[in-house]
């Protein structure tokens, strides 16, 4: 939730979608990281300096495809919303910010299970452990 919401006021305020869900994803990774690490992957004695740097270069490579990609899905979608939006720009025929935010955060959604599966995958990769299921968890 914190990704999308920011990343719509990101572009609702006039910052591109790109950039917007760059810095929306952005702001996730590392509440993503602590929180996964202790709880899901309950893995404590990682070297979490060297995990975090791992999972950062993860990030900014898996955030810049997927940001691109929604920056295009959203672009090709924004003319949707423009008709039920009141202030489309004449000139362009393009709708203004409110439009191209929904259509971000539409975009945005579209593309998060595939980022939440990936980062799974590499989250279980990194730790090279299996996520404990709730069964086993409450066993133990």
């Amino acid at each position: 939730m914190l990704d999308i919401v920011l990343t719509m006021l990101l572009v609702w305020i006039g910052v591109s979608p790109f950039f917007s869900s760059f810095a929306g994803a952005g702001a996730a990774v590392t509440f993503v990281y602590a929180a996964s690490l202790s709880s899901v992957f309950r893995a404590s004695n990682l070297d979490r300096l060297s995990g975090y740097l791992a999972y950062i270069l993860w990030q900014l490579f898996a955030i810049s495809i997927a940001s691109t990609l929604i920056a295009g899905l959203a672009l090709l979608i924004e003319p949707l919303w423009t008709p039920t939006i009141q202030n489309t720009d004449e000139f362009t025929g393009r709708g203004d910010k409110e439009a191209l935010s929904i259509a971000t955060g539409v975009s945005k959604l579209m593309i998060t299970p595939i980022t939440l599966s990936a980062n799974f995958f590499f989250m279980r990769w990194l730790t090279g452990r299996r996520a404990l299921s709730s069964t086993r968890r409450r066993y133990r």
